[in-house]
């Protein structure tokens, strides 16, 4: 498994400025051109994107480890945003292949550019990535990992009447209509729905339970659970509540705007901004629940970039615990709070990593205290999101 080394080159201003707002700056690679902008707290900052730092993965290069990219001739104009990357999305597939880029943003006149070096020459990913996990042959960083409250708004309204077993996760195998399937059927109904199938005329909210726990809570969960047996660096789990304008993907979509919760991607409100803040949120008022929670998000997730860990020794409101290998510590991020707690949802939880245990998925005994059982079936593992080396600009 390949490993990464993280080299700070520290470069100061070397041209003048272009006009207005533009300046060149001088990294080892080349020249760019990037631009000064504005907070939404009117503090300036300076913006350089789509900086290449790996040559694209196409062709003979697909699935293998970073060739750092070569140098440039002249200046590289980096007022443009960068590429997604391809990505399923919904019914068509997104984005383009050649998305090795960063966006840097810094509050000086200079830049901390991380240049990546691979050692050796293998390929990217070659076995399954539980497997990987299982092994330890990974790369150690701080890892952040987390899931919204209400991810399941949306989802819930995908109809079980034809397909009920929709429920059951694909990942624990099991045959339709067999035994086995139509048992943890049962059981889902008799935990989430008291018994009865679910309607989403009768059961919207357990529905929207069902779905977060299925698709997102569990699968943050057993991430967290499965990374901790071999993590030699430390594991930070959240959920994220906080329901206010900022909420862009309930604004958006009037179906679900009067759902408590945060939905699937509201989170991104609170760390970006976006195309819908300008339409819908427009201007956050000073003082308001909704800077105020920007603070409070955006603080801890650059004292993560910064220290590996997003409330070190000076930060005094809180401490965010990690995930050890017998308690599961986490923080809930709420609209006027920030909360630690240990065991989010434990009887939801429980009830789907008891499922995974019978169907050994698990090597271990359920982590979690408490007296039921879980909820949902598991899609995969996602929201593995570590940002450890990256630029602030708050």
């Amino acid at each position: 498994m390949f490993k990464y080394q993280i080299i700070i080159f520290l470069v100061l201003i070397i041209g003048k400025c272009l006009c207005e707002n533009e300046f060149l700056l001088q990294i080892p690679q080349g020249t760019l051109r990037g631009v000064q902008k504005l907070n939404r707290k009117h503090g300036i900052f300076y913006s350089f994107q789509k900086i290449p730092y790996a040559k694209p993965p196409v062709n003979e290069l697909r699935f293998k480890e970073p060739i750092p990219a070569e140098n440039w001739e002249g200046i590289l104009d980096a007022t443009h945003d960068l590429p997604d990357c391809t990505q399923d999305d919904a019914a068509d597939v997104a984005g383009q292949e050649d998305c090795l880029y960063l966006n840097v943003y810094t509050p000086h006149e200079s830049l901390s550019y991380p240049i990546i070096e691979p050692e050796g020459q293998t390929s990217f990913i070659t076995k399954n990535p539980l497997t990987i996990i299982r092994e330890g042959t990974y790369n150690h960083v701080p890892l952040i990992v987390g899931h919204n409250d209400a991810e399941g708004m949306g989802f819930h309204f995908v109809p079980l009447d034809e397909d009920p077993f929709l429920l059951n996760p694909t990942e624990l195998r099991l045959e339709r209509d067999s035994e086995e399937a139509v048992a943890l059927l049962q059981k889902i109904y008799d935990f989430y729905f008291n018994g009865t199938k679910p309607t989403l005329q009768n059961n919207e909210l357990s529905l929207i339970n069902v779905y977060t726990d299925i698709y997102f809570a569990y699968p943050s969960i057993r991430l967290a659970l499965e990374h901790v047996k071999t993590a030699k660096s430390p594991i930070y789990l959240y959920r994220f509540s906080a329901d206010t304008k900022l909420n862009v993907y309930k604004r958006n979509d009037q179906t679900i705007a009067h759902y408590p919760g945060a939905a699937h991607g509201d989170e991104l409100g609170y760390l970006f901004r976006t195309f819908i803040h300008d339409r819908i949120v427009r201007k956050i008022t000073p003082g308001s629940v909704e800077d105020k929670a920007i603070d409070r998000i955006t603080k801890l997730w650059t004292n993560f970039a910064k220290y590996g860990n997003p409330t070190p020794a000076d930060f005094n409101e809180f401490q965010w615990k990690p995930v050890t290998s017998d308690t599961l510590n986490y923080i809930d991020f709420g609209t006027v709070r920030t909360v630690p707690g240990v065991n989010s949802d434990v009887d939801r939880m429980n009830f789907w990593h008891n499922a995974y245990f019978d169907s050994n998925l698990f090597t271990s005994e359920p982590l979690l205290i408490s007296t039921s059982i879980l909820k949902r079936l598991l899609f995969g593992i996602i929201l593995f999101s570590s940002i450890y080396y990256i630029f602030r600009f708050y």
